[in-house]
């Protein structure tokens, strides 16, 4: 199946959007709600062949871009100058407040499902914990919302994924056993090193 249709398709539902986001501004709905919405109205009438789900060959590269366009758009819209007067809003945001938040979160797992590993548990809580601001878009960017409240949100919404990901991607290799049988302290450690110092010196490099 080619999937140019899809591709060209997504690019049409952008421009789209594009022409009457200015309005949208002014509403509740945002452009999440919007795409989610198209997505599964197209989803009912779209043939067999394009029902690939998570194993359809441009969803990675779509969703791959889609993260850094928003991202991105994210970072432009912040106010450095007042953001380094407040910084220290978004630093406990996410050295105090998002840890405590997956332990807390493992905590009432760990009540609600005693039967799991604790290991999927501590995935769930780790999954569940960081916020996302794109969905209240319309509350982050409205001038009635304080700008050092806006822009604590906005930073903590974008940076919580790389401060949640490397304790996952560790959970999820004990999980895995891919380090195999009789790695200790010293590999773990090793690769924790890994995930949270190469991750964003490359990150970093790049952008």
């Amino acid at each position: 199946m080619n999937d140019y249709p899809v591709i060209i398709f997504a690019a049409l539902m952008i421009l789209f959007y594009g022409l009457f986001s200015k309005l949208s501004e002014k509403s509740v709905i945002t452009a999440p709600m919007v795409f989610v919405a198209v997505g599964y109205i197209v989803s009912l009438f779209v043939g067999p062949d394009w029902r690939d789900g998570i194993n359809a060959r441009w969803l990675e590269p779509v969703a791959q871009v889609t993260l850094i366009l928003i991202l991105f758009l994210d970072a432009s819209t912040l106010d450095r100058k007042a953001l380094r007067k407040d910084r220290q809003l978004p630093l406990r945001l996410l050295f105090v407040g998002l840890p405590i938040t997956m332990v807390v979160g493992v905590l009432f797992a760990w009540l609600l499902f005693p039967g799991i590993d604790i290991l999927w548990l501590i995935i769930l809580a780790i999954i569940l914990s960081p916020t996302d601001a794109a969905l209240g878009i319309a509350v982050v960017t409205s001038k009635l919302v304080p700008l050092r409240i806006r822009q604590t949100i906005n930073v903590e919404s974008g940076l919580n994924d790389g401060f949640a990901l490397p304790p996952l991607l560790i959970v999820m290799a004990i999980l895995s056993g891919d380090a195999g049988e009789g790695a200790g302290f010293a590999y773990w450690s090793m690769f924790t090193i890994k995930q949270f110092i190469f991750g964003p010196l490359i990150g970093g490099m790049v952008g």
